[in-house]
């Protein structure tokens, strides 16, 4: 994906705010209780979420009671989170691209929650790094659906050849791309000299949607908004009279969560 593509593409979400807000899934609490508990986490630490959107990973955070910057790019994105956040202080909303935030080195942990890859590959690692304390730690995850496909999700593969054969699903890793986005984001942060001593973990889990909540998800994902408003509608239109007349109006939609971390490399 070239940068005019991740641009055009990220700029998609902001047109599904309100879906986005309503079906994104957060991630599980077993997850991010391991991640704030390995990066020394409490409530006198400070945060720095790149690209929180609505705020799917920032509630499981804001648990931690620590002051936590949400930077969204997305105007639509960061309205729907500063409202969703209003009742804690401790979480600030700013609608910035973490390429042109104003980077002070004392932040506690960086994370980018499903964002990662949509910041500028030249400058994502220096910048996190220049964003963190000596010792700091820098997490990156995303939401994967395993593979092989099962029941419905092996049943709509007919309806993606059909309808939208030329479409890339890049929502949906088999389980061999995912170790494999974990090995490419461990190497990254390796090579670039900022982090130090990477690992990956995971979790399984699933989420029971109704046919409404599931289409609401597929119209937050970036290649599905970039097709054609007919084509979009029939694919659509498709899946959700597979889940009502198949699946009895609901789907259980399977999610592999990994979580990469590391700690900046004390030497820069």
């Amino acid at each position: 994906m070239n940068e005019q593509q991740r641009q055009r593409r990220g700029d998609t979400f902001g047109q599904a705010a309100e879906a986005y807000d309503r079906v994104r899934p957060d991630y599980p609490q077993a997850l991010v209780d391991h991640l704030l508990a390995q990066a020394r986490i409490g409530a006198t630490s400070r945060i720095l979420e790149i690209g929180c959107a609505t705020g799917q990973l920032t509630r499981a955070l804001s648990h931690s009671k620590a002051a936590l910057i949400g930077l969204e790019p997305s105007s639509e994105l960061a309205t729907l989170a500063a409202r969703n956040f209003a009742d804690a202080p401790q979480v600030q909303i700013i609608e910035e691209r973490f390429e042109d935030y104003a980077i002070g080195g004392h932040f506690d942990l960086v994370v980018a929650a499903t964002s990662f890859h949509w910041l500028e590959p030249q400058v994502r690692c220096s910048k996190a790094a220049a964003a963190l304390r000596e010792g700091g730690t820098l997490a990156v995850l995303t939401n994967a659906h395993p593979t092989p496909y099962t029941g419905f999700f092996a049943r709509v593969q007919e309806v993606y050849e059909r309808i939208v054969p030329q479409t890339t699903r890049n929502e949906d890793h088999s389980s061999s791309e995912t170790e494999r986005w974990g090995l490419a984001i461990s190497d990254e942060l390796l090579s670039s000299g900022f982090f130090v001593d990477p690992f990956v973990i995971d979790e399984s889990w699933s989420h029971h949607m109704s046919s409404s909540d599931y289409i609401g998800l597929l119209s937050t994902f970036s290649d599905h908004r970039l097709l054609p408003d007919n084509t979009r509608a029939a694919l659509f239109a498709a899946q959700r009279k597979i889940i009502d007349t198949e699946y009895g109006g609901y789907v259980e939609r399977p999610y592999r969560s990994i979580l990469c971390m590391a700690q900046r490399n004390a030497v820069h």
